[in-house]
Formats: C-alpha cells, sequence, structure tokens
C-alpha cells in the first residue's frame, strides 16, 4: 500500500513540520489532478501530509514558490491512500502509475 524509501525525509524541511496546511480538496484539484507532485509524504503523527512537487512545478499559472505543499489530514493512513488513489482512478491513472506515497513515522533511535 504505502511504498518504503530509506531517504524518506529527503526534500522534507522542518517547516513542512509546523506551517499550515491547504486542505485536501485544493490539493487534489491544484496540485495532484494537474500532476505537478512526484510523491506525497503522510504524518500521521502530525495529521498531514507533505507532497513534494516536481520541478518547475505550475501551480495557478505561476511557478510554485515552494518545493512542496503541506496538506491537512485528519484522517488515517489509509484513508488518505483511498483518497488520492480515488482521485487518480478519476483521471485513468491505474494504480502502478500512481503518485509515490510513503508512511513516515518519525525518527527513529534504533540502529
Amino acid at each position: 500500500m504505502f511504498t518504503g524509501d530509506r531517504n524518506l525525509a529527503e526534500g522534507l524541511t522542518s517547516e513542512d513540520f509546523t506551517k499550515p496546511g491547504i486542505p485536501m480538496k485544493t490539493f487534489i484539484e491544484k496540485y495532484l489532478n494537474r500532476g505537478e507532485v512526484k510523491r506525497v509524504v503522510f504524518v500521521p503523527a502530525n495529521t498531514r501530509a507533505i507532497a513534494i512537487l516536481h520541478p518547475g512545478a505550475v501551480i495557478d499559472g505561476k511557478p510554485a514558490r515552494d518545493q512542496s505543499v503541506v496538506v491537512e489530514y485528519s484522517q488515517n493512513s489509509q484513508q488518505f491512500w483511498a483518497d488520492v488513489r480515488k482521485a487518480e482512478a478519476e483521471l485513468g491513472i491505474g494504480l502502478s502509475q500512481g503518485v509515490q506515497i510513503d508512511l513516515y513515522q518519525g525518527m527513529t533511535t534504533f540502529r
């Protein structure tokens, strides 16, 4: 369901975990449906997802100001995955071609 990435935090900033986000509907309409999302990191502890944008992403006809966008999302990771995949399916994008979604549980002290 979620893919793993040993460099999961790559592309994320500390600000991504604290700045206000946009609604899920806005994310789907302005970012996901326009093909500007490279990957998404869902952070359940912070009730948000962080979408990493493609280089040169264009939002509302202008170059994106940031490399990422925070999406407020209070439901669980399975529902987030389902909502993203549903939006992609409506665009004719199959599961194997969908945006990469990673689950970020936070830093660990295990070695």
